[in-house]
């Protein structure tokens, strides 16, 4: 066996939510509430544009490495410059390209923990030496911790906003405190759920040549299963980063799709609107039954159960498929729901009314009181 380099021999791989061919097989019998997607299909203009262009395009040659007409899309959206946009083969591909440019080895790259944590096996891959940052709670941001976990060596920071999986939103005011304390430090904050929230620190990035915002069409656009995602940065960033990106990745279909999505934007807006409308009504219902829910900015929840392991297992018997986080910093118990629209959560809540009270509550006379 060639063995691979020392960082791949020791790097703890990164845990895939369900995404096998059973599950796409499937489908139309899964409540899938694990990744974060979209509950519904993309803009009908999506879906006619894609039959169109697969219909006309020339599909025997590569795709416009440029993503010319995504682009212009995107400056509109975003309201920056073309050159401070550049397109990619998801979000998680621009991360991973990110780091590939980069990253030194020995480099120190700070995590807001708990977060994301494909970002940390990019990192990890590039030789980084990685510094994870924890506030006394995960729901609230800590700056000053983050600045002084900050020394020579610091490469990057890495922040997700809002956070995957707790919901802490940075506000502008905290990011741009941040970048004028670490001029030489690359800051990457993950707007993935920008959409759900609609704060941003995307205008910073005219000011500061140190930030990258990286964002996807993955969530609130439903393309998840097309991958384009885009960043938004300086242009001499982007002139760095092209020179290992892969152009050819970004596939005419996605970026056919991506651009229609564009053209469509009262569509997404109205789903949106619908999964804050689905979050609100679960959220309500979970907390009457005793249950300790934290709502996010995005379209997740986190609930906290005594034993979730055994809920997610009984989900899944029932084909209900949701996130243990327990494992990770400060998030004992915790479960990661996908909100998706009201028809698909009032299919979950079904299923979910029938798990065990002792899966909920380490004291059975409560749970008792409660249900």
């Amino acid at each position: 066996m060639i063995k691979p380099k020392k960082s791949v021999q020791q790097l703890k791989p990164y845990i895939n939510g369900s995404h096998s061919r059973a599950i796409h097989e499937n489908h139309a019998k899964i409540i899938k509430l694990d990744s974060n997607e979209s509950s519904v299909t993309p803009s009908p203009r999506v879906l006619t544009t894609l039959v169109q262009f697969i219909q006309n395009a020339p599909l025997n040659w590569y795709p416009d490495i440029d993503s010319t007409i995504l682009v212009e899309k995107l400056a509109e959206y975003t309201g920056l410059p073309a050159d401070f946009i550049q397109t990619f083969n998801g979000s998680d591909n621009a991360l991973e390209t990110i780091c590939r440019t980069f990253i030194e080895p020995g480099d120190e790259v700070i995590l807001c923990m708990p977060t994301y944590d494909h970002f940390r096996v990019y990192a990890e891959s590039c030789d980084a030496r990685i510094v994870p940052v924890c506030g006394d709670s995960p729901f609230d941001s800590d700056i000053p911790r983050l600045l002084n976990a900050v020394t020579g060596r610091t490469k990057m920071i890495y922040m997700v906003s809002p956070n995957n999986p707790t919901g802490l939103l940075f506000s502008a005011d905290e990011i741009e405190q941040i970048l004028l304390k670490t001029k030489d430090v690359l800051v990457i904050v993950d707007e993935a759920y920008f959409e759900f929230c609609g704060i941003t620190a995307a205008p910073l990035t005219q000011k500061f040549a140190n930030l990258v915002v990286t964002r996807s069409f993955s969530k609130a656009f439903g393309l998840a299963g097309l991958r384009c995602g885009y960043i938004l940065t300086q242009p001499d960033n982007i002139s760095s980063i092209n020179k290992i990106r892969i152009g050819k990745n970004i596939n005419s279909v996605a970026q056919a799709a991506a651009a229609a999505a564009l053209d469509d934007l009262e569509y997404m807006e109205s789903y949106v609107a619908e999964v804050k409308e689905a979050k609100t009504w679960l959220v309500s219902k979970l907390r009457k039954k005793g249950l300790t829910v934290r709502d996010t900015p995005a379209n997740y929840i986190l609930l906290e159960v005594a034993k979730p392991q055994e809920v997610q297992n009984f989900l899944e018997e029932q084909n209900v498929f949701v996130r243990d986080r327990s494992f990770m910093p400060q998030l004992t118990g915790s479960i990661r729901i996908t909100i998706g629209n009201r028809l698909l959560m009032e299919r979950f809540w079904k299923v979910f009314e029938k798990i065990p009270s002792s899966c909920f509550f380490t004291n059975i006379s409560r749970a008792t009181i409660q249900t």
